[in-house]
């Protein structure tokens, strides 16, 4: 079975029932992105939704350029990478339709091409080998854990860090993920009636993790009693919201100690398709910065020599992060004037 939901799609790339306030929930609304129209295939348990991405290599050269912007600022004493990441289509859309949107591996090897001082992450290989795997949801934009562990792994052998192997990570399973998918393909009943079941993993050294939340000018803590004693996970969290057990969304920024001994500071700059990631690097740097350049309320360059950022990494969907969006808020976070003044551009 093949259908084409012909409506224009809007992927945000925050999971479908973040939990945030009005203000936030408002923030994610104005940073929408249409992305092309909702393919839906296959029967059964094998049925899928697939979203017909287009990038060009224009504005993928734009991304290069921004990032390329931010390492001369850094310096030769912070290694930077970009990693930017395919939708599932990439994998699994049918013959039939190949030709449709935009070859996202084509584009990411453009975006890597034009980087200079800055360590190209391509992690489409890897995950090519693991295809029959359940790397991507069915229902839903993002990929799951399993997909993210290995992408993850592409990132941390580049970095020349620890990765332990998955069998170094506890196991969590919950039934009746129905994501975005779902939603934007006008309420496809075969996605439905078929949802994803999502596995995640924490390490097994989550007692020698602690994480703490900030609001998005790094100027506060805030209280996320929700967490386990990590604070990195919020397992309540189910159906369509399964995505959201990373940190509880994306509208907060959260500063990870672990028990790695190597002094690495790791900042994330992403969209929600790192939040996955954050987990298996917990063995790979001392502190990691997770932080959505969509809503990040202070100057990037400052706050990475504020926390002793030696590594910086640029990661999310393709789609996302290679837009005018993606691209303006990256030069926003770059180039942005003090450290309060986000009231006045809302």
């Amino acid at each position: 079975m093949l259908s084409v939901i012909m409506t224009v799609s809007v992927i945000t790339g925050c999971s479908a029932s973040d939990s945030s306030d009005d203000a936030s929930s408002q923030a994610q609304a104005d940073d929408e992105l249409e992305i092309g129209s909702i393919v839906v295939y296959g029967k059964g348990e094998q049925v899928r939704g697939l979203a017909i991405p287009y990038v060009t290599f224009e504005t993928g050269k734009r991304l290069a350029e921004e990032i390329n912007s931010w390492k001369r600022e850094m310096g030769d004493s912070v290694n930077v990478y970009a990693m930017p990441i395919p939708l599932s289509s990439q994998f699994y859309m049918p013959d039939s339709m190949k030709g449709q949107g935009t070859d996202q591996h084509e584009n990411i090897k453009n975006i890597i091409g034009n980087l200079k001082g800055v360590v190209g992450i391509n992690c489409v290989s890897e995950l090519e080998q693991h295809v029959n795997e359940d790397i991507y949801a069915r229902t839903d934009h993002h990929w799951l854990p399993l997909g993210a562990y290995y992408g993850a792994k592409v990132f941390a052998q580049e970095a020349q860090v620890d990765y332990p192997p998955l069998d170094q990570y506890d196991k969590f399973t919950k039934e009746g993920f129905v994501g975005t998918y779902y939603t934007y393909s006008n309420y496809d009943k075969s996605l439905e009636q078929h949802p994803d079941t999502f596995v995640y993993f924490k390490p097994k050294n989550i007692k020698e993790v602690s994480c703490t939340y900030y609001n998005l000018s790094f100027t506060q803590k805030i209280d996320h009693p929700k967490t386990d004693e990590s604070g990195m996970f919020i397992d309540s969290l189910d159906g369509s919201k399964c995505y959201s057990v990373f940190f509880g969304g994306d509208a907060q920024m959260q500063e990870i100690k672990t028990s790695c001994t190597n002094n690495r500071v790791l900042v994330i700059f992403k969209n929600s398709y790192a939040n996955a990631m954050v987990p298996f690097l917990t063995n790979s740097f001392s502190k990691i910065y997770v932080c959505d350049y969509r809503f990040f309320e202070t100057n990037g360059i400052d706050f990475c020599k504020k926390v002793g950022c030696t590594d910086l990494l640029f990661a999310g969907v393709l789609p996302l992060i290679c837009s005018d969006v993606g691209i303006g808020h990256l030069e926003r976070i770059r180039v942005k004037e003090g450290k309060n003044d986000s009231n006045e551009e809302k």
